[in-house]
């Protein structure tokens, strides 16, 4: 066989790897050996690539990498600071979000990124309407029979909140699918898809969600000038498509159950700042979100400087919560579901400062507005949500790196393969 087959061969087998990463990245129902499904292509992918020899270093990595770093510091000091459960769910924990992130940024060239980013994004974009078919399932199921579907194909229960099933598509939380419809929005230039993704994203009544797309809204009118730009020459095609997506909100706010998920969000907004009737600590009343944020402060006045420094572990931030708020006692390690929050506590001040120095460095050195819009999506997602956890905001700092004017030239932008 040729020696240039072979390479071709061989990308063809990352490319498809990186595809499958990014599909399965937001799916968390999907696992093998206690270890998300993405993360095995994902370490394919890096094998590869290590088998050319190679380690490629560049400035644009630097500080990336100096992230990764102190995030695998933290869970080190872990072993000093909580219980031997905790400190070893923090390693198994650090090994996906920092270890195997840090061999994938020594052995892909910027050329390996930039290519690389297209099939993982591609994946991400097919993964949203996987996502909004899995949702329309679980609606459809549950108002026919009251079933919940994935407790029937995955055996975990999805919650029940405000006496209705909580739509998290092939997930335990909405905001894991959420992010999905909303990078699918994001990278696809179909108007009529990106309706349909905002529409499965307002089904979810996920505050995140919304939370995002309002933030990407309203970043459209600022780069815009404020200035709403109307297009007089409407095709007669376009204009039964928009007919259409207006009838069919229409005939869906008739169903009594649709009207009570969007009665159902807004209440959600109302108890971030109200936090509900009852504030005992594990009520499912109380809006947790609004107490990781009022018990910050109170505990970081209670850490010796080097937790306050670098944390009490990566992704066991939530032991803290438990010994000095008794919350969530009795279920083991876990991680406050904002990341905000869970960055300050779990990696410290440096480790959070870090994740933002990182954020905001791609968000406004990166050209590329699809990927601007992908990182504003994250950056506001962190204040609401854990998204650390299925590894796929570091995926996405990764695949989103302004890398070198000359080689960013030569990548043409078809994100969404449409």
């Amino acid at each position: 066989m040729k020696r240039g087959s072979i390479v071709f061969q061989i990308d063809n087998i990352k490319n498809i790897c990186l595809l499958l990463c990014g599909f399965f990245c937001t799916m968390p129902v999907f696992s093998i050996g206690g270890l998300n499904f993405y993360n095995y292509p994902l370490f394919i992918y890096i094998i590869i690539n290590l088998f050319r020899g190679k380690i490629f270093l560049s400035r644009e990595k630097l500080s990336m990498s100096v992230l990764l770093v102190s995030l695998f510091i933290s869970t080190l000091l872990s072993f000093s600071i909580v219980p031997p459960d905790w400190s070893n769910y923090s390693l198994k924990f650090s090994f996906k979000i920092s270890i195997l992130m840090i061999l994938l940024l020594l052995v892909s060239s910027n050329t390996d990124l930039i290519e690389g980013r297209k099939y993982f994004l591609r994946g991400i974009y097919y993964a949203a309407f996987a996502q909004l078919f899995w949702i329309c399932m679980q609606q459809l199921f549950y108002s026919l029979g009251g079933i919940d579907l994935n407790q029937v194909v995955f055996g975990i229960a999805s919650p029940i909140q405000n006496g209705e099933l909580a739509l998290t598509g092939l997930s335990w939380e909405r905001a894991n699918a959420i992010i999905a419809l909303i990078l699918g929005m994001i990278l696809t230039d179909n108007q009529f898809v990106k309706v349909i993704f905002v529409a499965g994203s307002l089904l979810t009544a996920s505050r995140t969600g919304i939370g995002i797309i309002a933030c990407i809204i309203v970043y459209d009118i600022l780069i815009s000038h404020g200035k709403i730009h109307y297009k007089i020459n409407i095709s007669i095609k376009k204009l039964f498509i928009y007919i259409s997506v207006a009838l069919l909100i229409i005939f869906l706010m008739q169903n009594n159950e649709i009207r009570q998920y969007f009665d159902y969000t807004i209440v959600r907004f109302q108890r971030l700042f109200t936090g509900g009737n009852d504030y005992s600590v594990n009520s499912v009343e109380i809006d947790g979100h609004v107490l990781y944020y009022q018990w910050l402060l109170p505990t970081l006045k209670q850490l010796p400087l080097i937790q306050v420094l670098f944390g009490c572990g990566t992704g066991v931030s939530g032991w803290l919560y438990t010994i000095l708020y008794g919350r969530f006692p009795t279920i083991g390690p876990w991680g406050i579901e904002t990341d905000f929050v869970g960055l300050i506590l779990g990696n410290g001040i440096i480790g959070a400062t870090l994740y933002y120095y990182n954020s905001l460095k791609i968000f406004f050195l990166q050209q590329n507005r699809k990927l601007k819009k992908i990182m504003l999506a994250i950056l506001v997602g962190t204040f609401m949500y854990s998204f650390l956890g299925s590894s796929i905001s570091i995926l996405l700092m990764i695949f989103c790196l302004p890398l070198s004017v000359e080689e960013e030239n030569t990548q043409k932008y078809d994100l969404a393969g449409e």
